[in-house]
C-alpha cells in the first residue's frame, strides 16, 4: 500500500533511537563542519563538508532529530551559515560567535553554492517537525529576509548593461528607422558630447559631497556586503536560488507566522 511521508516519519520515530546514536552522531558531524568553516579552504575539505550535510539531512528526517540539533547548537550553526554572507554578521545577535573564514564558505564557487542549498534544505526538513523552538529561531533570524532579497534581483535583466551595450542597442534602433530618425540622432550626438564634456569637468568638493561620500563608505563597510554576494551569482544560479527561496518560504513561512 502507498505510504505517505508523514506515516514514514512516524514509523521511523518509533525505533529511531535503536537505529542511530543521535547525540554522538550530531556531535561528531558538527565538529567536522566547524573545522571546515575555519580551516577547510581546499576542494577536498569542502567536498567532505558537503557530504556531512547530506548525512545530517538524512538524520533530520527522524522526528526526534530536531531536539539533538537544538541542544548541541548545530541548529543555530546551520541558520548562521545559511544567511550570514547576505545579511551581514551584525544583522542578528543570534549568529554563532565563532565564525569561520568567509573564503571557506561564502564564495560563488559551485561547491559553496551547493553547501548553501543543502543548508536551506536541511533547515526546511527540520522545520517539518513543527518544533516551536526551531520555528522561533528561524523566525527571529534574518533568514526569511535573506530569501526575500533573492526575489529583489531580476535574474533576466540584472541591470548590468554597460554603456557600450546600451550604445549598440541605440544604434541598432536608429538603423531600423534611419530615414525617420536622422535628425534625432544628430541632436542626440550633440547632447551626448556636451554631457561628456561636462562630466569631465572637475567637480568642486562641498561639505555635502564629502558627507555623502563618507556615509556611502560607511554603508559599504557595514552592510553593502549583504547584497554583493547575490549580485555576483551567475544568472542561472540566481534563478535556481530564487526557486529554492520561494519553495522554502511557501512551505515554512506559514509555520513561522504561527509563532508570533
Amino acid at each position: 500500500p502507498n505510504t505517505s511521508p508523514d506515516e514514514v516519519r512516524q514509523r521511523l520515530g518509533q525505533f529511531s533511537d535503536q537505529v542511530v546514536d543521535f547525540g554522538r552522531a550530531v556531535d561528531v558531524l558538527q565538529s567536522i563542519i566547524v573545522y571546515g568553516m575555519h580551516e577547510g579552504f581546499r576542494q577536498a575539505d569542502k567536498e567532505l563538508r558537503n557530504e556531512v550535510l547530506i548525512i545530517l539531512t538524512m538524520l533530520a528526517q527522524f522526528p526526534c532529530a530536531v531536539g539533538y540539533f537544538l541542544n548541541s547548537g548545530l541548529f543555530h550553526l546551520l541558520v548562521t551559515y545559511a544567511c550570514i554572507e547576505e545579511a551581514g554578521s551584525e544583522a542578528w545577535d543570534g549568529f554563532c560567535q565563532d565564525l569561520g573564514k568567509f573564503r571557506n564558505f561564502a564564495t560563488v564557487a559551485d561547491i559553496d553554492l551547493e553547501f548553501k542549498k543543502e543548508l536551506w534544505f536541511i533547515l526546511s526538513e527540520l522545520l517539518r517537525s513543527n518544533d516551536p523552538i526551531a520555528l522561533e529561531v528561524v523566525a527571529s533570524s534574518p533568514l526569511q529576509a535573506t530569501l526575500l532579497q533573492y526575489m529583489e534581483h531580476d535574474s533576466f535583466d540584472p541591470l548590468k548593461k554597460t554603456e557600450h551595450v546600451a550604445a549598440e542597442q541605440f544604434n541598432f534602433s536608429v538603423s531600423m528607422n534611419a530615414s525617420r530618425d536622422d535628425t534625432m540622432l544628430s541632436k542626440s550626438l550633440v547632447e551626448d558630447k556636451k554631457t561628456l564634456a561636462d562630466s569631465k569637468k572637475p567637480r568642486r568638493l562641498t561639505a555635502a559631497i564629502v558627507s555623502a561620500s563618507m556615509s556611502a563608505s560607511g554603508m559599504q563597510s557595514r552592510g553593502i556586503v549583504k547584497k554583493s554576494f547575490i549580485s555576483q551569482l551567475p544568472l542561472s544560479k540566481l534563478r535556481e536560488f530564487q526557486l529554492l527561496a520561494v519553495a522554502f518560504l511557501l512551505h515554512n513561512a506559514p509555520r513561522m507566522l504561527a509563532t508570533f
